[in-house]
């Protein structure tokens, strides 16, 4: 079976972790009877690096979709889901 490697850093491991599933290390890992709660500056932490990553997307459009979005948009108004 495979071994984890040793981090230097969070941030490297991070980065292996983005690219790699623990599934692929089943002997690394022990289930665990009592439960664990994450350090709220952690969680933080995290929230904030999932909301500064951004995604390119590609959305086609009618010709009619997009000119009642420009109208909307000149008079000030926006149309998005609740």
């Amino acid at each position: 079976m495979k071994k984890l490697p040793k981090f230097k850093s969070e941030e490297e491991e991070a980065r292996f972790w983005d690219t790699h599933s623990p599934l692929d290390y089943p002997d690394e890992f022990v289930d665990v009877k009592e439960p664990f709660e994450f350090a709220p500056g952690l969680l933080k932490k995290a929230a904030r690096r999932r909301e500064e990553r951004k995604r390119h997307l590609t959305l086609r459009m009618g010709q009619h979709q997009i000119d009642l979005k420009l109208l909307l948009n000149t008079k000030g108004l926006d149309i998005r889901p609740r």
